[in-house]
């Protein structure tokens, strides 16, 4: 009789606090992964491979009763043919392997991104999912060769859960626990009322598990039961910490754009999920799992929150050593976010804005004919201008910013950006520069960034 459990992508977060549940459990636990982790225990047994090889996938789930397939290429990465390759190509291989190996359950832990920004609240399993980006329109193609293969009789169960928290996560909480350990404020998008739902991982690999023994191919939505909106669950965190950091709103249209254009330039470790989602509401009617599989979620908010941040600050100096791994279990470099931090700015652009985040604006686009876009920002590229390289406008926008012209440069890749801004009473132009070393016979182009930033905008405070 077969009594594996096979976890793909054994070695992420997810993967490892998984594997030690089952492993508490008294359950046999296979883990298949590209690389080991270092507190794999010594009873599980690891085999390498990459889950794009069917030939791998095959070898791993030879003899196994169960699969939990956790292995995902995340948001962090913002590799979008990855996201193919990983989440679709490797999904059909895993769906391939345990059909061939006769598995009596799969476990297909999907994403609550399959449903982007929903229009609506609470999200149910009916609720028809819309990716708004490259990460959630794979996990949805994953969702539907699960359908496939279901039709066909392998029993495979979906679970999408909310965004997963727990002692141990890392990633891009890493860089909030960070700032609000050294006493940082920290930004939410326009007041922060939007209402947002977490997960715990213990609660996760629970559902999971109790997914496992029923049978019969279905779909869970996984959240908690008790949350609130964004700024209550950054201020209580904040409180918890005791640092003194607060909790201040940046204008979200502005924010968005800013979180857009500085991960297309990889200048931030933000992807397009972060921009679609930091500030929208979203959380999951979570009774059928409730019902049907008799699962009951234990953690807050605010527990979560509270528990991550302290396994933070006490493993801060082993996690700062650390190199290479998980996303999820690796500290994420800041890139222009540390600069932003200093100015409670969520991204470079946000930088420029601190001296009116905290106050309320109405936007409202301006006709074409307002000043010539880049018409300043064009005058400065000229006067920079020199026999042995050239500026060029990259794009340009408008932003509010509350001071006269500021400006400020970095390399990136062995080029030079840098973002200009002025303002003329109401109006605030942005523009980006970039400086290359000329070719001879050869012209130099930088990429632009087309329908990140508009026009220009008139501002002014909301009654």
């Amino acid at each position: 009789m077969k009594t594996i459990h096979l976890i793909t992508g054994g070695s992420g977060y997810f993967g490892s606090l998984l594997r030690d549940r089952l492993l508490a459990r008294g359950v046999a636990v296979r883990v298949f992964d590209i690389t080991d982790a270092a507190d794999r225990p010594p009873e599980v047994e690891f085999q390498q491979g990459d889950i794009r090889d069917i030939g791998s996938v095959a070898r791993a789930a030879d003899g196994c009763a169960v699969v939990f397939h956790c292995v995902a290429q995340v948001p962090l990465a913002k590799n979008r043919k990855a996201f193919h390759s990983v989440n679709v190509t490797g999904t059909e291989n895993l769906l391939v392997a345990a059909a061939a190996a006769g598995v009596r359950k799969v476990v297909y832990v999907s994403s609550s991104a399959v449903f982007g920004a929903p229009k609506s609240n609470p999200v149910t399993e009916e609720t028809i999912p819309a990716p708004g980006e490259a990460y959630g329109r794979a996990k949805l193609a994953g969702e539907s060769l699960c359908h496939d293969f279901a039709r066909m009789g392998l029993d495979v169960t979906i679970i999408r859960p909310r965004t997963i928290l727990g002692h141990g996560r890392l990633g891009i909480f890493q860089i909030l626990f960070e700032w609000i350990r050294q006493g940082r404020n920290v930004p939410v998008l326009g007041r922060g009322a939007n209402t947002y739902q977490f997960i715990h991982a213990d609660d996760l690999a629970e559902a999971c598990i109790l997914a496992a023994r029923r049978p019969g191919s279905t779909t869970y939505n996984i959240g908690a039961t008790n949350f609130g909106t964004m700024r209550a669950a950054l201020e209580n965190l904040c409180a918890h910490a005791g640092t003194g950091s607060k909790v201040r709103g940046v204008p979200m249209l502005l924010a968005v754009m800013a979180m857009k254009l500085t991960s297309l330039l990889g200048l931030s470790p933000l992807g397009a999920y972060h921009a679609l989602m930091y500030g929208r509401s979203m959380f999951f009617d979570i009774r059928k799992a409730q019902q049907e599989l008799g699962w009951q979620p234990r953690h807050s908010t605010d527990e979560m929150l509270a528990q991550s941040y302290d396994w933070y600050v006490a493993q801060r100096e082993k996690v700062l050593r650390s190199a290479g791994g998980s996303p999820h279990r690796s500290r994420v470099k800041q890139g222009v976010l540390a600069l932003a931090s200093r100015l409670m700015a969520f991204t470079f652009l946000l930088s420029l804005l601190t001296g009116c985040a905290s106050r309320p604006v109405a936007v409202t686009p301006l006709p074409r004919e307002v000043p010539s876009i880049g018409q300043r920002v064009r005058a400065i590229a000229a006067e920079r201008a020199t026999a042995s390289s050239e500026f060029k406008v990259l794009s340009s926008a408008a932003v509010i910013v509350p001071a006269p012209t500021l400006a400020l440069t970095w390399e990136h890749s062995g080029q030079c950006r840098e973002f200009v801004v002025e303002q003329s009473g109401d109006l605030v132009h942005f523009g980006v520069l970039g400086h290359v070393p000329a070719q001879p016979g050869q012209t130099n182009y930088l990429y632009s960034v087309p329908n990140v930033i508009g026009a220009f905008y008139r501002v002014g405070a909301v009654p």
